[in-house]
């Protein structure tokens, strides 16, 4: 059983409520006391069992707390025990547990125990720097000041197992300097014994001794086995260093019969180990040193490789993430092309869609207009054709009336072909629109223009210029045959992006009602990218705002 170093009691704040109604033996408090301090050997026996009957359940339910709680007791239980392999596999199984399960709450509190415990197993297997690198991690999480001193006192076990005095000494006093905060004294037992023992092998004995003492002293108070069982056997290492044999003997004697109380192998090893020293018999010495050299060698060999299965199970860790971030990027590279894919097929058939209705529109409204123009043609001219004709033939008109009524003829068969032909854009814009105002003004109707010579025409296409055109002489058409408007006021303003052309007359007005005529012009300005609102109520004259 080795020194209580690894006690690093985190879990104690995890460990769950205290206050099942149960015998103290079942209950988690009291397994969890006995696994951590030890009175006899049936204590960790039974607490090994315990534990590894809540692992059980705990997986299969995936209560991951209770799985955290109880791997901490079993690698505990094992490292005590000396089972180096078991309490770092419980170790690392937990480690895995939080590496895959990043959610947990208290983390970085599990991860912290974790990591200072497999610190303490590895420094146990003489795997130093792995050792120390593991301790330094848990500084950079440790968020308190007994988590701190701990793992500053078990840097200084490190370096002090390496013969590295100086090093540990420094590791030491760090955790000796917060000692004055802690309220927990058998942390500070563990300072101070271990600060004694350096203090020793630098030759400062009387401080040496003075510190291990109030360890014991603080030990004692707590009964706490484990613990006592150190203190003893510092005392017996003090005392062979001062050349008091006879002390020294009695102290390895303590430290053994603890040993044997909580029948610790590892503890029983040390303690006769340190009763060879002290036996004058020279054979007993040499294989000692022997034995001891052998164990090292034993150690250093079985765990040149088993002891990088932390690192190990990292890198199957990463390479498993990197595997599957493979994976998802492909499958977000596939989605997004589908996506890509189906978007393009849609904007397809949306455009085909579109063109196909446009097509129709198109259709519509050349079918609406070819046969608007055939019933103007019927009504205004060909009727009227068929009365001069009637009336030529009967010989009783004069040859001045026919002219006339002839000469009428053609300006109305005019008048149809100018509402259905393209503006001549050879000609002046500008003319154009004014000669049109001017055709429909009368001694009844008189148009007033504002803005127009200000609009810059030449920034305007051939097929903006001729729908405007057409919209405009559609509605002094309609002004013309139904809304019997005597002032007609048309307003063109034009800035940097938009013309603006509202047109009002004071006619008789209607509720609206699109025509041919009017959905028309809607057609025409929508298709130029336009936009075109009526107003209109009866004895309230027409109204058009016009955007393009």
């Amino acid at each position: 059983m080795k020194q209580p170093n690894q006690s690093f009691l985190f879990f104690l704040f995890f460990c769950g409520t205290f206050c099942f109604a149960q015998k103290s033996q079942d209950s988690l408090s009291y397994y969890s006391t006995i696994a951590l301090h030890p009175k006899e050997s049936i204590d960790l026996i039974n607490a090994s069992k315990y534990f590894n009957r809540r692992l059980e359940t705990s997986t299969s339910t995936k209560d991951f707390h209770t799985q955290l709680n109880s791997l901490y007791y079993i690698s505990s239980i094992n490292y005590k025990i000396g089972s180096y392999g078991e309490a770092e596999k419980a170790a690392v199984g937990a480690i895995k547990i939080l590496d895959e399960n990043p959610e947990i709450n208290n983390e970085v509190a599990y991860r912290r125990s974790f990591y200072n415990l497999l610190g303490v197993v590895y420094a146990d297997q003489h795997n130093y720097s792995k050792s120390v690198e593991l301790y330094e991690r848990v500084l950079e999480v440790a968020s308190n000041t007994r988590d701190s001193a701990i793992v500053y006192n078990n840097i200084a076990n490190v370096y002090k197992r390496n013969d590295l005095i100086e090093a540990s000494h420094k590791a030491s006093m760090k955790a000796f300097q917060l000692t004055p905060k802690l309220k927990d004294t058998l942390t500070v037992a563990l300072v101070l014994n271990n600060l004694g023992y350096i203090k020793t092998q630098m030759q400062d004995y009387n401080l040496g001794r003075s510190l291990i003492l109030k360890a014991l002293n603080l030990r004692n108070q707590a009964q706490d086995s484990t613990a006592q069982y150190s203190s003893y056997s510092n005392l017996a290492k003090y005392y062979m260093a001062t050349d008091s044999m006879d002390k020294a003997k009695f102290y390895a004697n303590k430290a053994l019969d603890f040993a044997n109380r909580l029948n610790s192998s590892s503890y029983k090893q040390n303690a006769l180990g340190l009763l060879v020293e002290l036996s004058p018999d020279h054979y007993a010495k040499a294989y000692k040193v022997l034995n001891d050299s052998l164990i090292s060698e034993d150690k250093a060999r079985s765990n040149k490789f088993a002891l990088m299965r932390y690192d190990y199970s990292e890198f199957e860790r990463k390479a498993l993430e990197s595997e599957l971030m493979h994976q998802r990027q492909q499958s977000r590279t596939i989605i997004v092309s589908l996506v890509a894919i189906g978007i393009t097929i849609i904007s397809v058939l949306g455009f085909l869609i579109t063109r196909a209705r446009h097509r129709r529109e198109k259709l519509q409204q050349l079918v609406e207009t070819e046969s608007r123009i055939s019933k103007q043609v019927h009504d205004e001219v060909a009727n009227n054709v068929f009365q001069v004709m009637t009336k030529f033939e009967s010989e009783t008109y004069e040859h001045s009336v026919l002219a006339d009524e002839l000469h009428q003829l053609y300006h109305k068969a005019r008048d149809i072909s100018n509402q259905h032909s393209l503006v001549d854009t050879k000609n002046s814009f500008l003319d154009n629109l004014e000669s049109l105002f001017e055709s429909y003004e009368s001694d009844d109707t008189n148009i007033v223009v504002k803005g127009l010579t200000d609009v810059k025409w030449s920034n305007y296409s051939d097929i903006k210029k001729n729908t405007i055109y057409k919209v405009l002489q559609e509605l002094l058409i309609n002004m013309k045959k139904h809304s019997k408007a005597s002032l007609v006021l048309i307003l063109f303003e034009n800035d940097e992006k938009k013309l603006r052309i509202n047109y009002s007359d004071n006619g008789e007005g209607a509720n609206l009602i699109k025509h041919t005529g009017l959905h028309n012009t809607e057609n025409r300005i929508q298709s130029i990218g336009g936009t075109i609102t009526f107003d209109t109520q009866p004895e309230k004259g027409f109204k058009v705002k016009i955007v393009i």
